[in-house]
């Protein structure tokens, strides 16, 4: 198959020669003996079959252009390929004309396919850059083709070219109309996948080099707004990302974006979690920049109680950052508190862990009180039996408040003997600061340590073992001893 003449079975069997080599139906040796065959298809009359052998070429020369980030435009190819099957320098100027004159076709298609080739082949020295030069203006053509998908593969490739020296910025300048028409069309299809690239990743980066200012992403701004409702979650994620790296740049100010702020707002109410935490991730440039201000705190007030616990606890775990920076009103939320309480009673183990470790900072804002967290204490202690996340500094923040006290010894000492080894460490790692607060007795730990010494790896004997602090602590006021812990390295 490698030798057929009929080329689409050729080209097909190339395709696949790898996943051949290594299946050991054939070796690299057989493929490479037969390469010419190969080579032959860089000048195939039939057009199709002669742009895979150079998209063949491609990666069987230079493997190490997988691996380049500007490659992407490459990556519908999915044929694999074999590093060092033969060597650039194989391809003479001969073959090199047989792909140059692809460049000038009137076949847009097989036109954009080949320039896409070049600034690799350029950089590898298989094509001439002069003789890419001289043939510039076909390229140029395709930045306003009416075809938006011509248009656009165009567009992808400008910024290679410019870098290869092939064309010039002032040259990629006055077509930029034409780009920036291109993210209007985007808008149309932003709740599909006819267009799987976000042409606003572009816009930074001509923003960077000067091809477009910052007047041409103003006045289209909106088109990338809109994208903050589209039913692809990814593409919304992204939108965000560059509204903010716009206002980061300084590119975007208040003005700029207050007729669109609703659609950054709702994002915090998204019911796709990843939707949300890139909201919330990226709120403290949106407040800095003035952005997100007090006048939107109301929006942040309602979502205390809405309906869904996942949208309002992410609200109540950040309450207290948003009173800090003013954007909301104390008064407000503990209007609201009652909601965060029954958070600390949820079903939800997630939304009742999270909302216990939010408690603390509740309680130092003075939106919540001990007493109101004391009554419900036992949601906590029960959510630690049944997988719930536990941490020791909770604990000690929770006896310091008063709403952990000595009538909780028992649950502690049941902790201490607890078969799982994340909640057995974490109680043992605070059994010192127990004891010295008297919540349990000195003969309490002593009477299970050997609860902890089951649990014991050898990252006792590290620097770097987290238990290791515990056993100085507890070695030093006589909980356990020394011996404990030779028995338990020496034992098989």
């Amino acid at each position: 198959m490698l030798i057929s003449e009929d080329e689409y079975i050729r080209r097909d069997a190339w395709l696949i020669v790898e996943d051949l080599i290594n299946k050991g139906i054939i070796s690299k040796e057989d493929a490479s003996s037969k390469k010419e065959y190969l080579i032959e298809l860089l000048r195939s009359e039939n057009v199709d079959i002669r742009k895979y052998g150079w998209y063949l070429l491609l990666f069987f020369a230079i493997p190490e252009i997988m691996h380049d980030d500007n490659a992407i435009m490459l990556s519908h190819l999915l044929f694999k390929r074999v590093p060092g099957l033969f060597a650039k320098e194989e391809i003479t100027d001969e073959y090199a004309l047989y792909l140059t004159e692809l460049l000038i076709s009137e076949n847009m298609n097989d036109r954009i396919s080949s320039w896409i080739l070049i600034p690799y082949l350029v950089k590898i020295k298989i094509i001439n850059r002069e003789e890419a030069i001289k043939k510039k203006e076909y390229f140029l053509e395709l930045l306003s083709s009416n075809n938006e998908g011509i248009r656009k593969g165009a567009w992808d490739l400008v910024l290679n070219l410019i870098e290869e020296g092939i064309v010039k910025e002032e040259e990629v300048i006055s077509n930029k109309d034409y780009f920036i028409e291109l993210l209007r069309k985007r808008n149309e299809y932003n709740n599909s996948n006819e267009w799987e690239n976000n042409e606003w990743e572009k816009v930074i980066q001509f923003l960077k080099k000067g091809i477009i200012d910052r007047d041409d992403v103003v006045r289209n701004i909106k088109y990338l707004f809109e994208l903050l409702k589209s039913g692809l979650t990814n593409l919304r994620r992204s939108a965000l990302e560059k509204v903010v790296e716009f206002i980061e740049m300084d590119v975007l100010n208040k003005n700029d974006v207050a007729d669109y702020k609703h659609h950054l707002l709702e994002l915090f109410g998204s019911l796709k979690v990843t939707v949300r935490s890139d909201a919330w991730k990226n709120i403290p440039s949106l407040i800095n920049k003035g952005i997100i201000d007090r006048g939107d705190g109301m929006y942040f007030i309602e979502l205390l109680n809405y309906d869904d616990p996942k949208i309002s606890i992410d609200v109540w775990k950040r309450v207290p950052y948003l009173i800090e920076k003013e954007i909301v009103n104390k008064e407000d939320v503990i209007k609201k508190r009652e909601y965060f309480l029954d958070l600390l009673t949820s079903a939800n183990i997630i939304i009742k862990d999270t909302a216990w470790n939010t408690v603390i900072e509740l309680i130092e804002k003075d939106i919540i009180t001990s007493q109101d967290v004391m009554i419900r204490k036992q949601y906590f202690i029960d959510s630690i039996f049944v997988g719930g996340l536990f941490e020791g500094q909770i604990f000690l923040k929770l006896i310091e408040k008063g709403i952990i006290n000595t009538e909780d010894s028992s649950l502690f000492i049941d902790l201490l003997r607890s078969g799982q080894s994340d909640i057995g460490m974490q109680i043992w790692s605070i059994v010192p600061e127990l004891i010295e607060r008297g919540i349990i007795r000195k003969k309490d730990a002593i009477d299970n340590k050997k609860y902890l010494i089951d649990m014991l790896k050898p990252s006792i004997l590290s620097n770097e073992g987290k238990e290791l602090n515990v056993v100085d602590k507890l070695l030093e006021m006589g909980v356990i001893k020394k011996e404990d812990l030779k028995d338990k390295i020496l034992e098989h």
